[in-house]
């Protein structure tokens, strides 16, 4: 494959976000991979730069080596305010939180093969609505061994966490007075050989994740056992490289979902899936980037209760540098989820995205994005929309200490049968990040 079209190699690192409490569970749970996929696609930018990742050597961390590796100790810890705690329709609670959150990467400095150590913890508590405390936690192990000259590899990854939902996703239950905590590990394996412009990767994966319950505001407990599950997943990718820094790809995956837990109102969820996609990686302009994919998917339930759901998945990114010093990304997309309660098998999660990243100075960068889904339920009547708009800044001291302001808004509704909770939040927090 020639240089110019050489695709570049990751380790996953999904799942940091979680910890804060910042993701969906969809991306909380699942990497926010180009068409959900198991397997990166790092496409290569324009002919410009985006603002996320101009050099500022002045300002990176220099880590600690420690013989042939690198430690990149981070330590973030922070105060924030929200001014509807419980995600409450009418009678909000406000409350402050702090947070804190230790972590900790340990990467290998080799010129083959590469290996690396990920750890880190967040805590969150709150002044007075102490059921809404987090403790979470996430350890992970990568390496990636290269064979022969080329790009061809095997890349293996093992991750545990303890996670939690956010309560705006539609997967958060109802009248929750606690948090959902939930244990996730996953194990991949994942080989890619290429030969001349073709390139293969297969992947496996295997997720286990098991839920924990949450107090009622009415005083019960809401049982959340009935979603743990193990997931298995395999998925064949073939891209193909032409001369005008274009890619071309075709993906096929296949995953068996396998529900654990039944209740009297909810039967077991297992399911299987099959998905096709083709798409591709192209320039439009020099400072215009295009990553677009189509497929469909099919998604057939064990139980009877639940009706099979197809239909069309897409995912479509746009990357724009209108200048030097700012750039804007676009995002549409469209995939399957699976519902939490028993009228429907589940949903086609519709979302837009859009954000600016500009450079104000060159240790002061600005953002602002707004997010938009409608979650159309299968087999019922319920709708859910939901609007976030989130801004602020990361301003660097000095090459170990950055502080990030940052402010959200979110305005969910759900409407029909079963609806789930409509609310609005708006939250603002202050957080000092101090690196190695």
């Amino acid at each position: 494959m020639r240089r110019g079209l050489k695709f570049k190699n990751t380790l996953v690192t999904a799942l940091v976000l979680a910890i804060a409490g910042l993701a969906s569970p969809a991306a909380a749970q699942q990497s926010d991979g180009f068409m959900g996929s198991d397997i990166p696609f790092n496409p290569a930018h324009g002919d410009g730069v985006p603002v996320t990742s101009r050099p500022h050597p002045e300002l990176d961390p220099n880590g600690i080596r420690t013989g042939s590796m690198i430690l990149f100790p981070t330590v973030q810890a922070g105060v924030g305010y929200t001014n509807n705690v419980y995600g409450a329709t009418s009678g909000d609670t406000g409350d402050g939180y702090e947070v804190l959150s230790p972590s900790a990467t340990l990467v290998s400095q080799w010129s083959r093969h590469s290996l690396e150590f990920d750890a880190g913890a967040g805590f969150k508590r709150f002044m007075s609505q102490s059921t809404r405390n987090e403790t979470a936690y996430s350890l992970q192990t990568s390496g990636r061994i290269d064979l022969g000259t080329g790009d061809d590899n095997i890349v293996a990854l093992v991750h545990h966490m303890r996670g939690f939902e956010a309560q705006y996703s539609g997967a958060f239950p109802n009248n929750a007075a606690g948090t959902v905590g939930y244990y996730q590990t996953e194990g991949i394996l994942r080989g890619t050989f290429g030969v001349d412009r073709v390139r293969m990767t297969a992947s496996g994966k295997v997720n286990d994740l098991n839920y924990s319950d949450t107090p009622s505001l009415s005083g019960g407990v809401i049982d959340q056992q009935y979603r743990n599950r193990t997931e298995y997943q395999s998925t064949v990718r073939i891209e193909y490289g032409f001369p005008a820094d274009a890619i071309a790809f075709s993906e096929a995956s296949y995953s068996i979902v396998d529900y654990h837990t039944a209740t009297l109102t909810q039967p077991l969820r297992s399911n299987h899936t099959t998905r096709v996609l083709i798409g591709g990686n192209f320039k439009i302009t020099p400072l215009i980037r295009v990553m677009a994919g189509v497929g469909y998917e099919r998604r057939d339930y064990d139980a009877q209760a639940y009706a099979s759901i197809s239909g069309t998945v897409a995912d479509m990114r746009v990357e724009w540098l209108p200048t030097e010093l700012m750039t804007v990304n676009i995002q549409v997309s469209r995939k399957v989820e699976d519902a939490i309660y028993v009228n429907s098998p589940g949903y086609f999660a519709a979302a837009g995205r859009i954000r600016v990243d500009h450079e104000l100075l060159r240790y002061v960068t600005l953002f602002g994005e707004v997010n938009y889904e409608r979650d159309a339920y299968v087999a019922t009547s319920r709708t859910d929309r939901q609007t976030q708009v989130i801004g602020g800044a990361n301003y660097a001291l000095n090459r170990h200490v950055k502080l990030q302001p940052s402010i959200r808004y979110i305005d969910r509704t759900s409407i029909g049968y079963l609806a789930g909770q409509s609310f609005k939040e708006l939250r603002g927090e202050m957080d000092l990040i101090f690196n190695w």
